[in-house]
């Protein structure tokens, strides 16, 4: 959970809704970083949650096989065909 934590400090504190706006390569960068993050979470969080992590590893074109080494993405990857991972649960 620790590394789920810092995916997100580092998505808040680097704001990539402005960087798009002011600089573009940084935007790209904190995508990447961000995207390379989500791809080792979903290595490590799939014996608990196989089918969210097997969707992740398909939009990303990660091979299935789950593997306890550190995954990259190969740069300019354009995500297609992309659903929510998990219903909103609605309050009552």
């Amino acid at each position: 959970m620790d590394l789920v934590e810092l995916g997100n400090k580092f998505y808040d504190e680097k704001q990539p809704w402005i960087a798009k706006k002011e600089n573009i390569e940084e935007f790209n960068n904190i995508i990447y970083t961000c995207t390379v993050i989500i791809a080792n979470l979903s290595n490590l969080f799939e014996p608990v949650m196989p089918t969210a992590c097997n969707k992740i590893k398909e939009y990303l074109k990660l091979p299935k096989e789950g593997s306890w080494e550190f995954v990259t993405v190969q740069g300019g990857l354009k995500l297609e065909n992309i659903e929510p991972l998990f219903s909103r649960i609605e309050k009552k």
